[in-house]
């Protein structure tokens, strides 16, 4: 749905888009002079967007040329980047709401900014769905604006512990190889980066691990985890004091810990 265009004027690019892509949308309940409405409507919205900056809102009762038309609209206005289309309808899936129909134009400004505008149409929503998914859309596009800002930070940061663990000595687990191996399979655009974070693990003189809170390293956190308080191993606190048993398995010489998150991504796939 990222058609572009070589138009010079913003609106002509949203109108020229939205109608390339209505060829290939549900247009059920809607006349050609409603569409192009909307379009001016959701650019009108979006053309004072401020350099970096992310809008959303919702139509709770969507009216066309013809007048009412019996659906809620979504849209939202963002520098353009990966991710937004497909995370943006995971929250309405998640929400439990039916997309009609979906206009995407990517609009190319004067400076050369690239601005991106969704616009979904969905059946009508009460007041606190609307709200609801208002809130759930304004998450989705912060998420995906951290997570993308910080991607290459993020790979550069596994491309660092793969080379840490290439030189490692001692002690040298029998799996480093297939560990540095995976590592650079993920690098080749086989996972998508959400966020990192650093910690350091105390011990003892005999470098046994200690049943203590680890120590979060400052400056270490991108992307998603930017924010502090965002805990992805426990809902209710991260990390939770060391067991003993964990300690003993933080002591072996295994390069690599595959773990899963209790949180649900926003980002490209829930």
């Amino acid at each position: 749905m990222n058609n572009q265009t070589a138009a010079a004027d913003p609106l002509d690019q949203v109108l020229t888009q939205v109608r390339l892509e209505s060829g290939n949308e549900d247009l059920s309940g809607l006349e050609p002079a409603d569409i192009e409405t909307l379009a001016r409507g959701l650019w009108s919205w979006a053309s004072v967007l401020p350099a970096g900056e992310q809008k959303v809102r919702i139509l709770a009762d969507a009216e066309g040329a013809s007048g009412k038309l019996g659906r809620s609209i979504l849209e939202t206005a963002s520098p353009d980047m990966p991710f937004l289309v497909d995370s943006l309808l995971g929250e309405c899936a998640d929400q439990g709401f039916e997309v009609r129909t979906l206009f995407h134009p990517v609009v190319r400004l004067a400076d050369g900014r690239m601005i991106s505008v969704i616009q979904i149409h969905l059946p009508r929503l009460t007041e606190r769905e609307a709200a609801r998914l208002e809130e759930g859309a304004r998450r989705t596009l912060k998420d995906a604006a951290q997570a993308v800002a910080d991607f290459k930070p993020m790979k550069e940061r596994m491309r660092e512990e793969i080379r840490r663990l290439s030189v490692l000595e001692e002690p040298r687990h029998a799996d480093t190889h297939e560990a540095v191996a995976f590592l650079e399979w993920l690098t080749k655009n086989h996972f998508v980066f959400l966020g990192c974070r650093e910690y350091r693990f105390e011990t003892d003189a005999e470098g046994r691990v200690l049943p203590e809170e680890p120590i979060m390293i400052e400056g270490s956190n991108l992307g998603l985890l930017r924010d502090e308080d965002l805990n992805v191993l426990s809902r209710d606190a991260e990390p939770l004091v060391l067991t003993p048993g964990i300690g003993e398995l933080l002591e072996e010489p295994f390069p690599l810990i595959v773990a899963k998150s209790t949180l649900i991504s926003r980002i490209h796939r829930r």
